[in-house]
């Protein structure tokens, strides 16, 4: 881009033609499962379709009153679904472009417009406090500029003409011109959105074990469900009541108590978090939690809010260390 389109920036039809070709900034998001598709997968589970082939049995028989067992699974149900939902419209909230406008040079006007109004090849006007809504390289100017929320590194940078300029960072002092290279979904800042935003499929051992358990017990469940209908049709000898019979001893078979327990106490712990405002993305995502023993920082500020304390100090040659921590107090302040 030569110094005249510098001067210019990009014309009208230059930027609707971008926009055409989707080289706009229009945030396309990370796709989150649907809520309906959350309702879908903790509706069909394996151990709930155990429980409502058992259910359809009974109900082909009209005995709705043995239906009773149905409420512990609309309780799993219910308390998935809503920790689903709970967690996605939080996700779907994340964003570490928080900018609401931005300034572009256009028919050689300077312009202020949404930050999803940027197209490829945008001339920025940057200047102190404004955030780097799109990775951009530096024409003319130089600024310090802010990239802790990027690198967690807190000191500022200096940006002369021909280097690069991160989204997500702030410019700290300084007045640049800087034209958009990368934006929307190929910027640096959304591939660190996209990775927090992603849903992965949790390696729980708990999990794991119950899913191990229902299987097992379904293997079995079904042989030995036709050998006791079959024994209970000959004493009895009515359809109705020994598909009653048959279903009441199959329930016994299934540790509906276990999963209801399992998810209560997972949602308990899931509340407790939420008043400590953590946000937990899936139910089984506390068993994790509750297997860490160290948590490791490297410093403090960037993460954090920087109010650590020290608890204990320990002398390797048996020397006072509280001088020393008072002298670097105070070259510190």
């Amino acid at each position: 881009m030569d110094s005249l389109d510098r001067r210019q920036g990009l014309s009208s039809e230059q930027v609707a033609q971008r926009v055409r070709d989707g080289l706009s900034n229009a945030d396309e998001g990370i796709k989150t499962k649907t809520e309906k598709q959350i309702i879908l997968e903790n509706t069909f589970t394996f151990f709930n379709i155990l429980n409502f082939v058992l259910a359809l049995f009974v109900l082909l028989v009209g005995s709705f009153k043995n239906l009773l067992f149905l409420g512990v699974i609309f309780s799993n149900i219910i308390i998935g679904s809503f920790q689903g939902i709970r967690a996605k419209r939080t996700i779907d909230k994340l964003s570490l472009i928080s900018a609401p406008k931005a300034s572009v040079l256009r028919d050689g006007k300077l312009q202020t417009i949404p930050v999803s109004g940027i197209v490829m090849n945008d001339v920025l006007h940057l200047s102190t406090g404004q955030q780097i809504c799109a990775d951009a390289i530096v024409l003319e100017g130089e600024a310090e500029v802010n990239e802790s929320l990027i690198t967690g590194e807190s000191d500022p940078v200096l940006k002369r003409a021909g280097d690069e300029l991160l989204s997500g960072s702030f410019i700290a002092s300084g007045e640049c011109i800087a034209r958009a290279d990368k934006i929307a979904d190929r910027t640096y800042i959304s591939s660190i959105s996209r990775s927090a935003k992603t849903i992965r499929e949790t390696q729980s051992v708990l999990m794991k074990s119950l899913k191990r358990i229902i299987t097992v017990i379904a293997v079995a469940i079904f042989p030995i469900g036709a050998l006791l209908f079959m024994n209970q049709y000959q004493i009895c000898g009515e359809l109705k009541e020994a598909v009653e019979r048959t279903a009441a001893a199959l329930i016994g078979m299934i540790p509906q108590g276990l999963m209801l327990l399992t998810s209560t106490a997972l949602a308990v712990s899931v509340i407790r978090l939420s008043v400590r405002k953590v946000l937990v993305k899936d139910l089984y995502g506390i068993e994790m939690l509750a297997r860490v023993d160290t948590v490791c920082l490297d410093k403090t500020g960037t993460l954090t809010e920087g109010s650590l304390y020290v608890e204990d100090t320990v002398s390797f040659d048996g020397s006072d260390v509280q001088p020393l921590l008072s002298d670097l107090a105070a070259a510190l302040g």
